[in-house]
């Protein structure tokens, strides 16, 4: 249990360096639409329709679909860290 918490930490800060270097700067839109790219795929491959993802993410189901279709701008550490859980994937599958 205690290897996955600090597997877990170590992603969450590899995602906030990615989130200083990418998410402010040109590539942003990319990398917003690479996450929703992988967060669309992952919720095909493993069966999740959109209302189960809004119930077991807590995001709305617009800006889901937002994210899904790579137009969300901002996208948060507790939505990527949601999607993570709510998917059953690791952050490195969604920040591909």
């Amino acid at each position: 249990m205690q290897l996955n918490s600090r597997v877990t930490a170590v992603s969450f800060l590899h995602y906030g360096e990615l989130m200083n270097v990418h998410f402010r700067g040109p590539n942003a839109q990319n990398v917003n639409g690479n996450f929703g790219a992988n967060a669309r795929r992952a919720a095909s491959e493993g069966g999740h329709p959109i209302a189960e993802l809004v119930k077991t993410s807590a995001i709305a189901e617009d800006r889901l679909r937002s994210i899904f279709d790579g137009v969300a701008t901002d996208i948060t550490l507790r939505e990527i860290a949601s999607m993570s859980v709510a998917l059953n994937v690791t952050l490195d599958v969604l920040l591909g």
